[in-house]
């Protein structure tokens, strides 16, 4: 498996999860000091780590897979390393992706491999009227909460960057865009604000 932002809160979550059922073979990128040691921190091993601010990505990114294509790719991020995800992918491979941030070249790329495209929205099953579908997903949202009641899997970090304001989506933004969020940002909303 081969995944983007893997430092990132959902890609922290991921690998935790990805662990806990003894998926072991998965690539991710770096793009700082913070997200590389971060990466440590939660048991991925430095042959497995790519910084995608280097030149030739994909190839290294193949190097760390012994040259191979991977199976599976899930990007976190968007954008232009959705590119070199789908680049990397073997014909008929997984693609999954969770930002609905890849661009048009990521996205002929994948339907050029014949690769089953999974788009994932948390969101869908809300949706739905399906009986089943709501209580499958709650079994699983059950299931994940035992996986952290027994200490099997670690609350990804949160940083707070402050009330819900111009200044806090700037500072969010600029975390972001210098690779320095770890895990989940969040702003609040104070009450004050909330009319009824």
């Amino acid at each position: 498996i081969f995944l983007t932002g893997g430092s990132g809160g959902v890609g922290t979550f991921f690998i935790q999860l990805a662990r806990h059922y003894g998926i072991k073979n998965i690539i991710t990128t770096y793009g700082s000091r913070e997200s590389y040691d971060h990466l440590l921190k939660i048991g991925v091993k430095p042959e497995q780590m790519v910084n995608y601010r280097q030149d030739s990505l994909a190839e290294e990114i193949l190097k760390k897979n012994e040259g191979e294509l991977y199976d599976v790719c899930i990007d976190y991020v968007g954008g232009r390393i959705s590119e070199t995800a789908a680049e990397v992918l073997k014909i008929g491979g997984t693609f999954a992706d969770i930002t609905f941030l890849g661009t048009q070249t990521s996205r002929t790329t994948i339907f050029n491999k014949s690769a089953t495209l999974q788009n994932i929205a948390i969101y869908a099953n809300a949706l739905s009227n399906d009986e089943d579908l709501r209580a499958r997903f709650g079994r699983d949202l059950d299931l994940l909460s035992e996986l952290f009641q027994n200490g099997s899997l670690e609350p990804t970090p949160i940083v707070e960057v402050g009330n819900f304001s111009v200044e806090a989506v700037q500072k969010g933004h600029t975390l972001l865009e210098n690779n320095a969020a770890k895990g989940k940002l969040v702003m609040s909303f104070p009450l004050s604000l909330i009319h009824i």
